[in-house]
């Protein structure tokens, strides 16, 4: 009796514990099926157009130079700080990594957020993709598309509201294409991002 009682005892966190991984497995299949949104309806930036069109002009030197895993490492970890910045409302700290007319739509969304009295969460669940699909290199500078896709958990709400951030998260699959553009004669390495689309 008594070691039939204490097998029951020892068995109950692994219980406890395959129940919740069980919930939340049924919790992000749920928000898979049930939450696909867009970029426009989920409180993230809207997309910006570039202010110069991709030349057709080619750079051999400038295209022979360029690191293809190199840029990619760094772009995957600017799309995700550059989202979390902007769901923070950090402006400052997104200044350094957009173009003007970029980070104008990114400062007005997020004026226009705050003065509604709105917050925006968002965690990141995976990133799935990172690929480029264009690239433009002439004399002034280099210009690259880069394809992302991402599992975002999101949840734009209210100060006064009582659900946790968690509880009223909606899961976001998302496909965006960014361009980056970095001028040759910049002493400094970092590249602008001066185009946001969805797919």
């Amino acid at each position: 009796m008594t070691e039939t009682t204490e097998t029951g005892v020892s068995l109950a966190p692994v219980i406890f514990l395959a129940v919740y991984w069980a919930y939340l497995l049924v919790w992000h299949e749920w928000h898979k099926q049930h939450g696909r949104e867009t970029l426009l309806s989920s409180g993230l930036p809207p997309p910006v157009a570039p202010s110069q069109a991709m030349s057709p002009a080619c750079n051999a030197a400038a295209g022979a130079a360029f690191n293809e895993a190199q840029f990619l490492g760094g772009a995957r970890r600017a799309y995700e700080f550059i989202l979390k910045s902007y769901a923070a409302g950090r402006i400052d700290d997104l200044a350094p990594l957009l173009d003007p007319p970029v980070l104008e739509v990114f400062a007005r969304e997020i004026e226009r957020r705050e003065a509604n009295g709105r917050h925006l969460w968002l965690t990141f669940v995976a990133l799935q993709q990172a690929e480029i699909v264009d690239t433009a290199f002439d004399e002034l500078a280099a210009i690259v598309k880069v394809r992302f896709g991402s599992e975002i958990f999101v949840s734009e709400r209210s100060n006064a509201a009582d659900m946790p951030w968690q509880e009223a998260a909606r899961l976001l699959q998302a496909v965006d294409l960014w361009t980056f553009r970095r001028e040759h004669r910049s002493r400094a390495a970092t590249w602008l991002l001066v185009a946001t689309d969805t797919e």
